[in-house]
């Protein structure tokens, strides 16, 4: 968990983090530090961009667009 993030919440202060504009490893690190922000007080808003899903759709349109220059 970063700590940058949970502890305003540990002081008292309102603390929200947009997951729409964060990016996580991979889904069990990214499951893992949204239980420990949700328990440390920190409201979670959207939906985290995976890496690795990124770098697999990303490879997956590279992979076509080479098939297209052939």
């Amino acid at each position: 968990m970063n700590d940058v993030n949970a502890e305003p919440a540990a002081a008292g202060f309102t603390t929200r983090v947009l997951l729409d504009l964060t990016a996580g490893v991979n889904h069990d690190t990214i499951q893992q530090a949204r239980d420990e922000l949700r328990r440390a007080g920190v409201e979670l808003s959207g939906t985290p961009v995976v890496a690795e899903a990124q770098r697999q759709r990303e490879g997956t349109s590279r992979a076509h667009e080479s098939g297209k220059r052939r």
